[in-house]
């Protein structure tokens, strides 16, 4: 038999109520604040009094949404030569190429 079925510790050490999951109920006043955040926008760390001044600048509003955009940008040669190589894609090359207007 084993022992007594015991309540999860929560980060302080006490006692916390078990959510139906099985996993504790954490307070989020538990983990610090922090006083700084990125925005959403541009990426860049803002104190979170300098939230509503804070204005982003256009070249980082860019790296920051190719950097989003990264996995898309680093598979396109790959979606593009899967294309390229289906029925519908061997048309449009073949269109293209009738298409062209000779020199």
């Amino acid at each position: 038999m084993e022992g007594p079925l015991r309540r999860p510790l929560d980060v302080a050490g006490s006692e916390s109520e078990t959510a139906k999951d099985g996993f504790p109920e954490i307070a989020m006043s538990s983990f610090f604040a922090s006083r700084h955040m990125p925005c959403a926008d541009c990426g860049a760390s803002v104190a979170a009094e300098e939230r509503d001044e804070h204005t982003c600048d256009p070249e980082r509003v860019l790296e920051f949404r190719l950097f989003q955009l990264r996995d898309g940008v680093a598979g396109f040669d790959t979606d593009l030569r899967g294309y390229l190589d289906s029925p519908e894609g061997r048309f449009e090359q073949w269109l293209a190429e009738r298409d062209r207007p000779s020199s």
